[in-house]
């Protein structure tokens, strides 16, 4: 069972409730708007179906279709590829802006969307995988990035650490579950 929120209510929502910014409401609305399109329909048909037979030919053309896209988009013309074998999106945004609350703000976005329930967040080191694993798991934590969004909470989501990987990762208490890992 996914949430399938409209998307003009689910950004509406989403601002509303976790209080966003105005570069990280730009940010989160320039990512809607490529999920729109056809291109990022292809996106999301990769992300909900990994196991795509032409999967890294679909990722190629995935790559020439997004430069086309973003080179029209004045915000986005700094686009130029995929870092990896796979989509992954980056936002520059100045130091103290909250782009760990950006990234709630897309993770929630696709849950409530798109129903996408895996989430990867990879941090550079030690510190900010200690910030990341505060601010995305304790809901009485001030930076709590999920504050004000119902759909998530403590039973909903689960946050997979390599502590915690061997007891969590086979869980599955409810069909909707977010997992970040």
């Amino acid at each position: 069972m996914t949430n399938n929120l409209n998307a003009d209510f689910a950004l509406k929502y989403i601002n509303s409730a976790m209080n966003l910014r105005k570069p990280q409401f730009k940010s989160l609305v320039l990512f809607a708007d490529y999920l729109k399109s056809e291109v990022g329909k292809k996106v999301l048909l990769r992300l909900k179906n990994d196991g795509l037979e032409d999967g890294q030919k679909l990722v190629d053309e995935i790559l020439v279709e997004s430069i086309n896209y973003f080179s029209k988009i004045s915000e986005a013309k700094n686009f130029t590829k995929f870092e990896r074998k796979f989509p992954a999106f980056t936002f520059a945004l100045a130091t103290g802006v909250g782009k760990t609350r950006l990234m709630g703000a897309f993770v929630a976005y696709l849950y409530l969307v798109y129903g996408i329930q895996h989430f990867l967040i990879v941090a550079p080191n030690l510190t900010i995988y200690r910030k990341l694993l505060e601010d995305f798991s304790k809901a009485n934590h001030p930076k709590y990035v999920f504050r004000g969004i119902q759909e998530i909470n403590s039973t909903t989501a689960r946050i997979i650490t390599t502590n915690n990987y061997e007891n969590e990762s086979g869980k599955q208490l409810f069909g909707n579950q977010l997992q970040i890992n």
